[in-house]
């Protein structure tokens, strides 16, 4: 069902008006689909599959440093190009590292983030690594993040400590590790500076169905789901708590069944339906789901 569709099961069931069935589908069918339905389990229509080819190292030519400066000149028929910008750069055999903050193409000038404190150099030798990454545009969450030669998933930041990443990011010598920047990027470390292919499972972004004729992600026997929340809502909003909660019961036992199908299909072993609704927020009640699959 498109969202049409849906708002006029919801206005016959409920007995309202189609404006104030499509004001409530507006207000919160986004809602419902990422957070009421999507957001207790990670269903396997959710999960997609990426691949990262990390850059080597770029070190073509040479350049003008100043002391105290951000601005740099660079000489060499082949140096950095707008492609670069955001890109760590390392001069000599300086210790310290700078991002570059923009590239004009074919002017050999580029800017850093913060100002060299080195030794002013008219040839200068460098060395510039590419740090961050662009994840899929539909990209949610990361499940897993290798190299097909190691068995290790990527931890996320979270889970290291200091040791693991401190001082030299360059030179770590355990597992690759990397972590979400800003939701759209990722960053590795040990940096890359050579090409590598690096594996991404994760969940996927659910596009919005708060517009006209659109239709969600959610498989097509499931758009029930929608129904039954809004209408819970509608109840609610009309003091009408008996039949909101039943709406609630029908809601529950579809997504209920949902989740076991998924589970079964997928052969997973961890008992997710168990800490969705028993231990988190949408506690399952004690309920007959059969009682419901043909009862209004």
């Amino acid at each position: 069902m498109n969202r049409e569709q849906i708002i006029a099961k919801v206005a016959n069931f409920t007995n309202i008006s189609t404006d104030e069935a499509t004001q409530v589908c507006q207000d919160h069918i986004d809602t419902i689909q990422d957070n009421d339905i999507c957001g207790v389990y990670d269903f396997s229509f959710l999960t997609d599959y990426a691949e990262i080819n990390t850059s080597a190292t770029y070190t073509t030519g040479t350049a003008l440093i100043t002391q105290d400066s951000t601005s740099v000149t660079c000489s060499g028929s082949a140096f950095l190009s707008a492609t670069h910008t955001g890109w760590l750069i390392k001069f000599n055999d300086d210790t310290e590292y700078y991002e570059i903050s923009s590239i004009v193409d074919g002017t050999q000038v580029l800017t850093l983030t913060s100002a060299y404190i080195g030794t002013t150099d008219t040839d200068a030798t460098y060395v510039a690594y590419n740090i961050y990454y662009d994840l899929p545009t539909d990209f949610k969450k990361t499940k897993s993040v290798k190299q097909l030669v190691s068995p290790n998933k990527i931890l996320p930041i979270s889970e290291m400590t200091m040791a693991d990443y401190y001082p030299d990011e360059f030179t770590y010598s355990g597992e690759i590790q990397g972590y979400i920047m800003s939701g759209s990027k990722i960053r590795f470390y040990p940096y890359q500076t050579t090409r590598h292919r690096i594996y991404l499972s994760y969940v996927k972004k659910l596009p919005t169905i708060n517009s006209i004729g659109s239709t969600s992600l959610i498989p097509s026997d499931k758009h029930m789901l929608f129904v039954y929340k809004l209408n819970e809502i509608i109840f609610d909003m009309h003091s009408m708590p008996n039949r909101a909660e039943k709406e609630l019961r029908k809601f529950q036992a579809m997504l209920y069944q949902f989740i076991k199908e998924d589970k079964q299909k997928n052969k997973d072993s961890i008992d997710v339906m168990q800490s969705a609704f028993v231990t988190g927020s949408m506690a399952m009640p004690h309920f007959n789901p059969s009682h419901y699959s043909n009862n209004r």
